[in-house]
């Protein structure tokens, strides 16, 4: 079985956790509470749990697609001010990275979609790009099924 979500949310990576020193001992620490990566992964968990009862068994494969808010400057100004420009482009290649805002969604994903990362075999794709134009909205698409091989 294949399910396709559109999660309606500025996509946000999943910030590394950090080491710090305490009397003479390193400590390890996550985002704090107030981070926006908390309630990206509440919106996900949310949407992705309307539709599936109960998380996949066995290997999994996903393909994921963050789609970005576009800077003004990729816009004309003036009467064209909602013409892209010519130069505008299409891949977002500019933080956050895409590995980290993959770790973020497969996160939020334990124990909705699959019970373990480790069932994630493929990932088919994973992409970053801007919306097309203003009648875009930004978000995730998640693609998450079973991967049934034939013996």
């Amino acid at each position: 079985m294949t399910y396709i979500f559109s999660i309606p949310s500025i996509p946000i990576a999943q910030p590394r956790a950090r080491a710090v020193a305490f009397q003479g001992h390193a400590r390890m620490h996550d985002a704090p509470k107030s981070h926006p990566i908390h309630a990206f992964k509440a919106t996900v968990r949310q949407v992705v749990s309307e539709k599936m009862q109960s998380p996949l068994t066995g290997p999994v494969f996903i393909a994921v697609e963050f789609i970005f808010p576009r800077p003004a400057n990729h816009y004309g100004t003036g009467k064209n001010s909602d013409v892209l420009k010519a130069t505008a482009p299409h891949f977002h290649t500019a933080r956050p990275d895409l590995d980290n805002t993959v770790k973020g969604c497969l996160d939020a994903l334990k124990g909705i979609a699959w019970n373990d990362d480790a069932q994630v075999a493929v990932y088919a794709a994973a992409s970053k790009r801007y919306v097309s134009g203003r009648d875009e909205a930004p978000g995730t698409k998640l693609t998450i099924g079973n991967l049934e091989l034939e013996h």
